[in-house]
């Protein structure tokens, strides 16, 4: 994810390591469209499996990554 997804609000994201193997089982997720609500958003990246639990939420795998901008936009608070 780079600053001109941010600054463009670019509908990328980044897949944890689990939700890659929940979301795309047996294929590629790079590249793969994702619907996020009805929204797509292009897979860019998959993160590693981390081993190490070091967030209060629990181990990055489960987690989407995207653009704060897009989120925002697409998603705004009720």
């Amino acid at each position: 994810m780079t600053e001109d997804d941010e600054r463009d609000s670019n509908r990328v994201v980044i897949l944890g390591y689990a939700a890659r193997r929940q979301l795309f089982p047996g294929q590629p997720a790079v590249g793969a469209t994702l619907l996020i609500k009805s929204v797509p958003y292009t897979v860019i990246g998959v993160l590693t499996e981390k081993k190490q639990n070091s967030n209060y939420d629990g181990p990055d795998n489960d987690y989407l990554f995207a653009p704060y901008s897009s989120v925002a936009r697409d998603f705004p608070p009720p």
